[in-house]
């Protein structure tokens, strides 16, 4: 089931740009990354760029508690 909150910038559900900075900032490689996860390499790569545009909400608390996030925090417009 896909993430219901209201569109944000571009129509996606999420922050892209924060999630890929959130896994840099952490020093994971979209490998090691995808692997922690569980997730392949292109699905993660495609929600970085923006171009996966209804991930569910569980894929966004996984990959903001993996990187030390709260989950909201990738809802557009919420703070940095």
């Amino acid at each position: 089931m896909a993430a219901t909150a209201a569109p944000g910038a571009e129509g996606r559900l999420y922050d892209h740009v924060k999630l890929r900075t959130w896994r840099e900032t952490s020093g994971l490689s979209l490998t090691a990354a995808s692997a922690a996860l569980g997730m392949s390499y292109p699905w993660l790569a495609g929600l970085e760029s923006g171009r996966a545009r209804n991930p569910t909400v569980e894929v966004l608390t996984r990959l903001a508690e993996l990187y030390g996030h709260q989950p909201a925090e990738l809802l557009p417009g919420a703070a940095a």
